[in-house]
């Protein structure tokens, strides 16, 4: 019987299926959601085994959020990971759009925040659960040294200080919150010519992420543990 629960956004590709993949093989019982779950034929094969449960979540719909919330009842969740993300407007100044800025800001912040307090109890009932902000190095404001990505870079900086806040609010539940940067990871975000498969970065975040205390918590890291400067 697996001794513990996950629950990942973003799971159908990339980077959220390779954690899907490394969470199952560490014998968690996995809740892995995506907008529509049965259109990722390796996700399937991962229900198929038995240890991964598919769910339907749209991150920028409150419905959808409370609707995997009463999925989950009261399961205590030991880990909760926030990985669906988007990449929009890589504009500089002159070509801003703020559609891009607000989709950035709704998918990649307020989605994480409204899940985090649909599923707070189910974080709190574990005792020792752990929020994973899969953030960005292009979040870092004092590692900026150029311009553009501004909807990006906007909605990783505030994600980081979400995870801060949530560090501060739930340290006393024994929860952990801090924001990692994956490292540049061939998938649709981080393109074709990135060094890193993401089967091979999952397995490691997941590795460090495990091994996460109170101590760490309100950082931002590495996959390897190392801290960024926010």
């Amino acid at each position: 019987m697996p001794q513990h629960s996950a629950i990942i956004t973003g799971a159908s590709r990339g980077i959220g299926l390779g954690l899907v993949r490394a969470l199952a093989d560490k014998g968690f019982s996995v809740i892995a959601t995506a907008r529509d779950p049965n259109a990722s034929d390796g996700l399937q094969e991962l229900v198929s085994g038995g240890l991964v449960e598919a769910h339907t979540l749209d991150v920028d719909d409150p419905v959808s959020i409370n609707a995997l919330a009463k999925a989950v009842k009261d399961q205590p969740i030991r880990l909760l990971i926030h990985n669906a993300a988007i990449l929009k407007g890589q504009e500089d100044l002159a070509a801003f759009d703020t559609s891009d800025f607000l989709s950035s800001m709704r998918t990649n912040v307020v989605g994480p925040v409204l899940l985090t307090r649909a599923l707070l109890s189910n974080l709190k009932a574990a005792g020792n659960a752990t929020i994973l902000h899969v953030s960005s190095q292009m979040g870092s404001v004092e590692g900026n040294s150029s311009a553009g990505d501004y909807p990006y870079r906007a909605s990783k900086a505030a994600m980081n200080m979400v995870s801060k806040g949530l560090a501060n609010e739930l340290r006393d539940y024994g929860v952990v919150s801090v924001a990692m940067h994956p490292g540049r990871v061939k998938t649709e975000l981080g393109g074709k010519e990135a060094p890193l498969l993401p089967d091979v970065a999952a397995r490691e975040m997941i590795e460090t992420t495990l091994g996460l205390t109170l101590d760490h918590t309100g950082s931002f890291i590495q996959r390897s543990g190392e801290v960024i400067p926010y």
